[in-house]
């Protein structure tokens, strides 16, 4: 387990809190990952290898907008199986080799600015430019152009998500509904019906499976077809709002599950039948993840103490309540084999809960 405090590195054993090593890094960190069995930290200005048995710094690579210049870098971080891809606003897009930091190929649109929003997969790279106001479809072995769309004239409000093999789905916030890419033609694909792109701004959204859930108007649950844009069901999200439409909700390849004014519902993801509900605790700015075989519920934060619940995803059994003294005002989860990890922002806990039911 590796924590980032400040412009320092922390490993701690999984198996007993111990700390391993400690590293120093140039910046504060921004993105941090494991990519080809090396740990890979992110800064706005430089991608950073460090060695994960030792902390030892293996390679640093920055980049700017001319040479020597790394002030306006702004860099975004995203990686494949092999590689790690780094933007920047500034300059443009790179794919490194994350054992030695060199330069796989290089991508510098001739006009245009790159935006901070973007989509990462082995399969493509898709990078949104303004002025000219089009997006770009690129391969990430070689850094071949595949495919150029026009429009919108408005960044994307969040990195675009998979639907199928070949369409993405984008945000826009002046749009009264998203944007379907197909990424093969370079075409935008009409999505849904008219009344409702009129009707209900589709605000957030979750996806999964080629299944695409929006949150309608923060308190309505709906899924779509992520080919036609046809609704097929919608429900309440409970009896209160989404406080925070995108961290309130996740899903798996069977259920959808919300959480609103402490109370967590589970909805089967066929029809949106309601399977189970169960109180969490107070009401507040509560989030749902999928974590190894558990659900986990966890507030964001709390002026108390901050409460974090395992539950069976199958039955929303409670599996563990945690309670941390003092005010936290973030908690990160982490499972590794029967082990759950959290991490607040004063203290790294690890325990091994009741196993919870696969299926």
């Amino acid at each position: 387990c590796v924590l980032t405090a400040g412009e320092t590195l922390s490993c701690f054993n999984v198996s007993d809190g111990n700390e391993r090593w400690q590293a120093a890094i140039p910046e504060l960190p921004v993105w941090a990952r494991f990519v080809a069995d090396v740990l890979i930290v992110g800064t706005a200005t430089t991608a950073i290898g460090v060695a994960p048995e030792d902390g030892r710094i293996l390679w640093q690579r920055s980049f700017g907008s001319s040479a020597g210049d790394t002030a306006a870098a702004n860099l975004s971080f995203r990686a494949t199986a092999e590689r790690l891809c780094c933007l920047s606003t500034a300059s443009g897009l790179w794919s490194l080799f994350p054992e030695t930091g060199e330069v796989a190929w290089g991508y510098h649109p001739p006009r245009g600015a790159l935006q901070a929003r973007w989509h990462c997969s082995s399969d493509r790279l898709v990078v949104q430019q303004l002025a000219p106001d089009l997006w770009d479809v690129i391969d990430p072995r070689d850094g071949t152009l595949l495919a150029e769309g026009a429009g919108p004239v408005k960044p994307w409000r969040d990195d675009p998500v998979l639907l199928s093999f070949d369409r993405l789905l984008a945000s826009v916030d002046d749009l009264s509904a998203p944007q379907i890419l197909d990424v093969k033609q370079g075409t935008v694909v009409p999505f849904g019906d008219t009344p409702l792109a009129i009707a209900s701004k589709l605000s957030d959204r979750s996806h999964g499976d080629a299944a695409l859930v929006a949150v309608i108007d923060s308190d309505r649950l709906a899924r779509f077809d992520p080919v036609s844009g046809s609704k097929l069901w919608s429900c309440r999200a409970g009896v209160e709002r989404l406080f925070q439409p995108q961290s309130a909700i996740c899903q798996d390849s069977e259920r959808l599950y919300a959480v609103t004014a402490g109370v967590m519902r589970c909805h089967a993801l066929d029809d949106g039948r309601m399977l189970w509900e169960q109180y969490v605790g107070p009401r507040g700015d509560w989030s749902v993840e999928r974590a190894g075989p558990w659900l986990v519920a966890f507030r964001q934060t709390s002026a108390d103490r901050g409460t974090i619940v395992l539950c069976d995803p199958a039955s929303g059994e409670f599996v563990e309540r945690l309670n941390s003294d003092g005010r936290t005002n973030s908690v990160r989860f982490h499972s590794e084999a029967d082990q759950a990890i959290v991490v607040t922002d004063t203290r790294l806990i690890g325990f091994r809960p009741a196993a919870a039911n696969n299926d």
